[in-house]
């Protein structure tokens, strides 16, 4: 429900993933290719994960944790999707899990602040397509926020978007 499936769908430019605007709906890890050309006689591009989220009853927490673990270690960026502080203690849970168990975590992290259309004072600007100048405050300051709660050493790490908005 933090909006990964929409993300990944607003990248590609089209639905390749099902989303549902009232409840988490991813159930399986699923992989999305977007295939950029060849090299050697072989397709390359970008492979995307979308994996359920945590905090439901899908899965035990440990299994959740191995899960995340197993993918991130593959990848050679991980995407940890925060919201408009849906579940922060979980997060931040998760987050420290992760990064105790995965010692390069950081060195190939970005935190995707997504629903950044959802802050106070929600008065987006629809004209220019972004935050209003007192959204993109809250915004920032909530990015802020996160890098300290998680530990970053790099607070550019974490990145507002919307993917409703394609912001």
């Amino acid at each position: 429900g933090r909006g990964k499936s929409s993300t990944i769908n607003r990248l590609f430019g089209f639905k390749v993933a099902e989303i549902s605007h009232h409840e988490a709906c991813t159930k399986t890890v699923s992989d999305f290719r977007l295939v950029t050309g060849q090299f050697l006689g072989r397709p390359t591009g970008v492979v995307l994960w979308d994996a359920p989220g945590y905090g439901d009853d899908l899965l035990p927490w440990e299994k959740y944790v191995k899960l995340y673990r197993r993918l991130a270690r593959k990848c050679d960026v991980v995407v940890f999707m925060l919201d408009n502080d849906r579940q922060a203690a979980l997060d931040l849970r998760m987050f420290r899990k992760l990064k105790k168990r995965i010692p390069d975590l950081e060195r190939k992290l970005v935190v995707a602040l997504n629903k950044a259309d959802l802050f106070h004072p929600c008065d987006w600007n629809e004209t220019d397509g972004a935050p209003s100048a007192a959204m993109r405050r809250t915004v920032e300051q909530r990015a802020d926020k996160a890098a300290f709660e998680l530990g970053l050493s790099d607070p550019n790490k974490v990145v507002p978007i919307s993917a409703l908005k394609n912001w």
